[in-house]
């Protein structure tokens, strides 16, 4: 197969003649930059002769011009003719069946975007505005769910001046479909697609994202988004509802980061029957009677008192405002009568280092286990451990001399 795909710049003004036969011959060279630079890090040009015939050289002369760039589709051939020395010269060129303009319709006044091939076959009509495309590229056929045509592995995907392949596509490109019959030769993207990419999604508990109002469906926490100005939509269960404007730049990537979207909060006040309380939420010691902010989830809560059962559970906000009444629980504190006495009498007794009497001596006393020391001058201090546990308990002992 003899196929030529070419993208370059014209070198000078196109050359118009026309032959005998009233035909219309356009030639011009293009100069194409090299993909790939050399060991030195230059791109080398290449300049190839171009020309076209009949109303496609007659477009070309009218409306191209030096410095402008074009997309060429044609056969490589070869002619020769003879010097004015007599000698004999070959010469290789391009002749072009196809000429796609590429300069920016502000660069070029009144130039169309297209040049209508010289062939034979009927011309598919100019499909600009393609939208909602879907690309086949096992089957090799892109389609509007209107229209379907065919490509091949030599048809021309164009952006911004340079190629790209189908792959890169999306079905939110806006395209201008080119070719003969229903098989495609070109596909100009007049408007290509960006991204958006989701950061710290999992802060967003049933996270649902619109653009336009429409809710789109993320790969990886991303999207294609066609270019130009929307407005992105935010919300999930846990999250205050969000509306921006933005802007999506073409083959970019716009960041979006969940981590600084609004949490739904509410308002937490606890109500409790001990005045004098120590209250900790979520591991942080707050104060009774000032209303504690919190995000949108379930916290754990304690409160303890002197004299009162500590209080252990936890709190779900889900609300506004959550109110929580605790009841703190009375120990209950049990006391036995203890009596005390010594030989001799007259010793100071302690009950874990605090004077409850002098011998002999009867008290009241809180059941718990207890040391007991007896204290008398001249004496050899003295001691018990024991456990109170009952209603009534005597304790004598018998001091010995210092």
């Amino acid at each position: 197969m003899n196929r030529v795909f070419l993208i370059g710049n014209l070198t000078k003004d196109p050359e118009v003649t026309t032959t005998t036969n009233d035909v219309v011959n356009c030639k011009f060279s293009v100069a194409v930059t090299r993909r790939f630079a050399n060991q030195a890090g230059e791109r080398l040009t290449d300049y190839f002769n171009i020309v076209a015939w009949s109303q496609l050289g007659e477009t070309c002369g009218k409306y191209l011009a030096k410095g402008r760039k074009v997309a060429v589709i044609g056969e490589l051939q070869t002619r020769s003719y003879e010097a004015k020395d007599g000698t004999k010269r070959y010469v290789t060129e391009v002749r072009a069946d196809e000429v796609e303009f590429l300069t920016p319709r502000s660069q070029e006044a009144s130039a169309p975007t297209y040049a209508a091939p010289v062939n034979q076959e009927p011309h598919m009509p100019a499909n600009e505005g393609f939208t909602d495309i879907e690309l086949d590229t096992a089957q090799r056929t892109i389609s509007n769910g209107v229209s379907t045509y065919d490509y091949d592995k030599s048809t021309l995907f164009i952006y911004n001046g340079g190629f790209i392949s189908a792959e890169e596509m999306d079905k939110t490109d806006v395209v201008t479909l080119k070719g003969v019959g229903d098989k495609v030769w070109t596909v100009t993207v007049e408007k290509y697609h960006g991204y958006i990419k989701l950061e710290n999604v999992d802060k967003i508990e049933d996270a649902v994202i619109t653009v336009d109002g429409e809710e789109i469906e993320f790969t990886d926490n991303q999207a294609a988004v066609s270019s130009g100005a929307h407005t992105l939509g935010i919300s999930g269960s846990n999250i205050e509802e969000l509306t921006v404007d933005i802007h999506i730049t073409a083959g970019e990537v716009y960041s979006v980061d969940m981590a600084s979207v609004q949490e739904k909060t509410g308002v937490l006040t606890l109500n409790v029957n001990v005045d004098d309380c120590i209250i900790v939420v979520d591991g942080k010691q707050v104060n009774k009677d000032e209303p504690v902010v919190l995000s949108l989830g379930t916290y754990p809560i304690s409160v303890s008192a002197e004299g009162y059962k500590t209080y252990s559970g936890t709190v779900e906000i889900n609300e506004p405002l959550v109110e929580v009444n605790i009841e703190l629980e009375k120990i209950e504190v049990k006391t036995a009568t203890i009596t005390v006495d010594s030989t001799p009498s007259g010793a100071t007794v302690y009950a874990n280092g605090a004077v409850i009497g002098v011998t002999p001596f009867t008290t009241q006393i809180n059941y718990g286990d207890y040391r007991i020391t007896f204290e008398k001058d001249g004496y050899m201090d003295y001691n018990v451990d024991t456990s109170v546990n009952e209603e009534t308990k005597t304790i004598s002992v018998l001091l010995t001399e210092d």
